[in-house]
């Protein structure tokens, strides 16, 4: 439906049936994690890694497996390696594979549950479809429940004090603040330290020595960590000790958010006859973002409506066809859905970020369509109302033809915006695009431009953009190629009367070749992007990816080549070994135990540089079988599997001739800063024999990290590791 769409990852139960045509269906399941969806732009020449962030806007969330929806320019992607990007649950980390080389202006959109130490939450879902209602029609019918239970938090029950407190909030904060603060040395009675038997973190009463003031709750006897201190404890403090996990009295006061609910009624009517089809839907929600409290509650409540009615196709005259359609959608500032109820970047069409949130929306829109044997003509108009900030009226054309191989399509849209302010500002796009098939040849072009000017700010920027490329097949194989080139001109400007000037000047590169040559399958990208910037800068990123794939006719042996090279984000820390007493570390940054009179210091992350990135991956197998004709008596009696991986990130330009074909530059002590070599290989003798086989397995790992330093050239870790292992059967 138009307002309940949503999707999660759920443990609990449902059930499905149906009554005549009607279908219905109920679920009851506690969530793995909160959803939460982020729309961002892309950073020029940087496949990733780019960190999805909870509701507070901190990142590294740990994010529910499978959850993910990932948009890149409104495309859905696929995962893994071998398809559009790969994920990081662990730490929220995306990275984009060599399929799309990210710049500025690429959109994205995760849509995504994270996991969180807050509440077991659960999820009701109930609802019908298709429930006939005569000759007018049918109806959808669903309820959604969602909510925290606020009797089971997971780290341990809610104290009164607690529950005092986040009633007191109402639903502005996002939580109560921790029991922890550190205010320096010296300035604080607690002192941080590890627990001998567990390792976890203890504070010690220092009085004024300290580095932390620590605030502590009471949970009932023999369920807390901490107890008071009868002999240091005064009328004017009170002094709590660490006597032990189930122990004491007190626990350290947790950084606790509020327990939430929403709840989404929504129905939907459907008609639909010779005339066409016409579908209403409305929904009302209630979210209450703080279940304890009734402060705040007055916005708890909203509504949704759309409206949407399509003609069924009309001869006009002989040949041609009409087509209308209207569109009406009203949403409240206080409406809230489980889920996207808009497209991504949807503000963009409309000369808006894109990536904002939007209140109080109501969206009028109406359509004609024009058909005459190849000529299709599409004419749109549509009025946007946000709140009482801003409105904003669209027009948009589009004149498609489609004959003899030739698709040739143009678009016209223009937005003129009443900002409210001194400046009316607009939004106009041109874009054509055309594509030839003929003898296996397939030339096609784009060129697209767009001029934005934004109300109250004053400013503009716009962009000219043109790509041109061949397709083309190679004779007497089952290969495609394809060799393009492409450029875009960006320009910005201050004031609405101010010139335009330059920003950047991108130039593209790229060419494919993908298919199969007999047993051999080919997947070849390689694409070049080369910057130019203000000041004489310019900037070089390259991506590509070859994958080669080889099946014997006769299944005794296969291999597979996979190669991605790209240019990626790395944030680094310095790590600096020092003389310490007290140490348990020796010189070589190994951990000794008490007494290595050295210790290992690691700084805070720093900012993202961009680096050199390439992971290249071999496998190679021979299994033959023991009935196999044409192969020599001893060579079936012998198996042999190996595989070779290989990921580094090196401060060498990818478009550099040495690194590229020049093994030494590969784990090379200047120039890697992160990589790994796996190495493993296996020889199996008399395969196929039961009773008697020897097994010789060799696995072999190096390791280069180059650590950065507060002074000097930093620290260089190198590690090998080579293992002989040999079995008998």
């Amino acid at each position: 439906t138009a307002f309940l769409n949503f999707s999660r990852r759920l443990e609990g139960f449902q059930g499905r049936g149906s009554l005549g045509s009607g279908h219905q269906n109920a679920t009851l399941a506690a969530t793995k994690g909160e959803f939460a969806s982020v729309s961002f732009f892309g950073v020029d020449g940087r496949q990733g890694p780019y960190r999805l962030e909870d509701r507070a806007g901190a990142d590294g969330v740990i994010v529910v497996a499978g959850s993910e929806k990932v948009f890149l320019d409104n495309e859905l992607l696929l995962r893994g390696e071998e398809e559009d990007y790969v994920i990081d649950y662990s730490t929220g980390e995306i990275t984009f594979t060599s399929r799309h080389l990210l710049t500025a202006n690429s959109q994205i959109t995760v849509d995504y549950e994270f996991s969180t130490a807050r509440y077991r939450r659960g999820l009701m879902f109930g609802g019908g479809e298709n429930i006939p209602v005569g000759p007018l029609g049918s109806l959808r019918a669903a309820f959604f429940r969602e909510s925290d239970d606020s009797d089971n938090p997971l780290g341990g029950d809610l104290t009164a004090e607690e529950r005092e407190q986040l009633a007191a909030l109402g639903d502005s904060a996002l939580s109560v603040s921790g029991g922890t603060r550190y205010v320096g040395p010296g300035l604080g009675d607690y002192l941080l330290l590890a627990d001998p038997e567990t390792g976890g973190d203890i504070f010690v009463f220092v009085d004024g020595s300290g580095d932390y003031q620590v605030f502590f709750v009471e949970v009932g006897e023999s369920r807390g960590t901490y107890e008071v201190d009868p002999d240091l404890s005064s009328e004017t403090r009170t002094v709590y000790v660490f006597v032990g996990e189930g122990r004491g009295t007190h626990v350290v006061r947790r950084d606790l958010p509020p327990p939430q609910a929403r709840t989404v009624a929504n129905l939907r009517w459907e008609k639909m006859g010779e005339a066409g089809e016409i579908f209403l839907e409305g929904a009302v929600s209630d979210e209450d973002r703080n279940t304890l409290s009734d402060f705040d509650d007055g916005d708890n409540g909203g509504d949704a409506f759309w409206l949407e009615a399509r003609a069924d196709t009309v001869e006009l005259v002989e040949g041609v066809f009409l087509r209308p359609a209207v569109r009406w959608r009203q949403v409240d500032e206080d409406f809230s859905a489980p889920g996207r109820i808009r497209n991504s970047f949807y503000g963009r069409d409309w000369n808006r970020e894109g990536n904002e949130e939007l209140e109080a929306e109501d969206l009028k829109e109406g359509s004609l369509e024009v058909g005459w044997q190849a000529w299709n003509w599409i004419t749109e108009a549509g009025r946007l109302a946000v709140a009482d900030t801003f409105k904003a009226v669209r027009t948009r054309q589009t004149l498609r033809y489609q004959d003899h191989g030739l698709l040739a399509e143009g678009k016209y849209l223009r937005v003129d915006q009443d900002g409210m302010g001194l400046h009316d500002g607009g939004l106009e796009q041109i874009r054509l695009e055309s594509r030839w098939s003929r003898g296996g040849l397939e030339p096609r072009g784009k060129v697209f431009s767009e001029t934005r000017e934004r109300p109250g700010r004053l400013d503009g920027e716009r962009f000219w953009e043109w790509e041109g490329a061949l397709g083309f097949p190679v004779p007497k194989t089952r290969l495609r190629g394809e060799f393009g080139l492409g450029r875009r001109l960006d320009d910005e400007r201050s004031t609405l009367v101010a010139p335009w000037n330059l920003r950047r000047d991108a130039r593209r590169t790229f060419f494919s070749l993908n298919g199969q040559v007999q047993s051999l399958g080919v997947d070849m990208r390689y694409e070049n992007r080369d910057v130019h910037l203000p000041g004489d800068e310019r900037e070089d990123r390259n991506v590509g990816r070859m994958d080669l794939r080889h099946q014997a006719r006769r299944g005794a042996w296969s291999a597979n080549l996979t190669v991605d090279v790209g240019s990626f984000g790395l944030r680094q820390r310095t790590k600096e070994i020092v003389a310490d007493s007290t140490g348990f570390f020796d010189q070589f940054g190994n951990y000794v135990g008490a007494g290595g009179g050295f210790d290992v210091q690691f700084s805070d992350f720093g900012p993202e540089v961009l680096t050199s990135q390439l992971n290249l991956r071999n496998r190679f197998r021979w299994s033959p079988r023991s009935e196999m004709e044409g192969i020599p008596t001893w060579l079936r009696k012998l198996a042999f599997e190996g595989f070779v991986d290989l990921s580094e990130a090196s401060d060498l330009p990818l478009g550099t001739p040495r690194y590229l074909f020049s093994p030494r530059s590969y784990l090379n002590r200047d120039h890697t800063v992160n990589g790994r070599l796996r190495s493993r290989q296996t020889i199996d003798a008399f395969p196929n024999r039961k009773r008697l086989g020897l097994r010789l397995v060799h696995e072999w790992t190096r390791g280069i990290t180059r650590n950065q330093g507060s002074v000097g050239d930093g620290l260089l870790e190198i590690s090998n590791e080579s293992v002989w292992t040999a079995t008998v059967r």
